[in-house]
Parts: structure tokens; sequence; C-alpha cells
């Protein structure tokens, strides 16, 4: 599966470039847990992303869509490094309700 890949400003005036699926994953994100930002240390990675909270710090999630159908990712939840919780091959609501869950 080749990546569809545009460039889009996500990060304040900062224009990255990253695959279509995994765009429409963050602004599903951003709808529904609201005040998670960018935190992309994989920007090599055309089709992952990580998102922090700044309502608890240490939390970090990663998530890709790397030879995933469209709605489905693979995601793993880290808490000041340490992975608390992942799942393969879910849909998009799964990782927002894992997230509401660990922002209570």
């Amino acid at each position: 599966m080749r990546a569809k890949v545009r460039k889009t400003n996500i990060r304040g005036s900062e224009t990255i470039c990253k695959d279509e699926r995994i765009k429409d994953v963050l602004a599903q994100l951003g709808s529904a847990v609201p005040g998670l930002e960018v935190r992309d240390h994989w920007e090599a990675d055309l089709c992952a992303v990580g998102r922090a909270a700044a309502s608890a710090p240490g939390l970090l999630v990663y998530v890709s869509c790397w030879k995933r159908r469209q709605g489905q990712v693979d995601y793993t939840i880290d808490v000041d490094e340490t992975e608390v919780e992942a799942a393969d091959d879910v849909p998009v609501a799964e990782l927002i309700a894992a997230l509401a869950r660990r922002l209570g």
C-alpha cells in the first residue's frame, strides 16, 4: 500500500508531510479529545504521529495507520515512557475511548 502524502499545517505555522489517512485520524482526535498536541518524534514515518496532552504531563500516544484500512489504527499509550496500553488494527473510536479513559 503506497502512502498518499500531502503537506498540511497541523502544528501552528509549521507544515509537515504525512499520509492522508493519519491526517484524518488527527482531525478525528482533535474533535473528540480537545487539548491534544502533536509530538512528532517520527517525522520520517509518513503513516505515524505522536500526540500529547498538556493536561496529562508524561502521556504520549503513538498512532500508526501503516498497512491499515481507512479508519483503522495501531496505537500505543505511554505514561512517563512506560507503555500502559496498546492495540493493533482497531477503529479510531477505540483509540478515542482509550484516551478519554486516560485523561478522565
